[in-house]
């Protein structure tokens, strides 16, 4: 794969995207025709800026506001959790770069929730926030999910499904 490019793979077919959009070749198998992996192509150039490029091009919404309802008013604050001086280093590394793309902002909350670096199965490092306090403090809603079984019955008689796979699910 071009350096600088990020595949995607839509059901069974691997769409390289770069810079300029999506590359001259789309890989598919077998089970799309010519006319359709055209069809595709055209679709996903259409619609490039729909796509990210890497992981902090996405940009941000503000649509709507998440309002987060607590037991009481008293804030949370936690102590961060001892790092080891490379840790320190790469959680710095990733904070300038998530606040330079504009992901995250510097806050004057009086909360503090201590972070955590997790391994990845590929061996990398995630950053993640132990909210666990807070989440104990938080008003529950009830808002049932609904039932997979009535969800898939609804896709009967479909040909065309989507499946999204988040590389950050939260930003």
């Amino acid at each position: 794969m071009p350096t600088g490019s990020i595949g995607y793979v839509l059901d069974s077919c691997k769409v390289i995207l770069d810079s300029t959009g999506i590359d001259e070749t789309i890989n598919c198998s077998s089970q799309l025709t010519d006319e359709q992996t055209l069809e595709l192509q055209r679709l996903l150039s259409k619609y490039k800026e729909c796509f990210s490029n890497g992981l902090y091009d996405l940009g941000f919404t503000n649509a709507t506001e998440m309002v987060i309802e607590l037991e009481d008013s008293e804030p949370i604050v936690y102590r961060p959790y001892r790092m080891s001086y490379t840790e320190r280093q790469l959680v710095r590394d990733m904070i300038k770069e998530m606040a330079d793309s504009g992901i995250i902002r510097e806050s004057s909350s009086p909360y503090a929730s201590p972070i955590v670096l997790v391994q990845k199965k590929t061996g990398e490092k995630r950053l993640c926030v132990d909210y666990r306090a807070l989440n104990r403090k938080t008003k529950k809603t009830h808002y049932p999910l609904p039932r997979i079984e009535d969800q898939l019955d609804l896709l009967a008689g479909n040909t065309l499904f989507t499946s999204l796979d988040l590389a950050s699910g939260y930003y």
